[in-house]
């Protein structure tokens, strides 16, 4: 072997190395630019005067209670189901 393969394979490691860290760094500015890109849009409007908000969990228990009535007004109704 030579004594010019070991600096060869030194420069190999050290380009293949620096070309890792130029593609982390290329992630890393596509990230920032995404980020620059949404903050540089207006916050879209919101509706001033509305100040009620439909929480999920709101949501749910009205749906929840809704159905609940349902099935309490029809077992309190005077007509029976057939039997059958």
């Amino acid at each position: 072997m030579s004594a010019i393969e070991p600096a060869r394979e030194k420069i190999a490691k050290n380009l293949q190395q620096a070309v890792e860290r130029l593609l982390d760094d290329i992630a890393r500015v596509e990230l920032w630019a995404g980020a620059l890109g949404c903050f540089a849009k207006p916050i879209p409007d919101y509706g001033h005067g509305r100040t009620q908000f439909d929480l999920p969990a709101h949501t749910a228990r009205s749906e929840a209670h809704r159905t609940t009535a349902n099935v309490t007004s029809s077992e309190g109704s005077t007509e029976h189901p057939p039997q059958g």
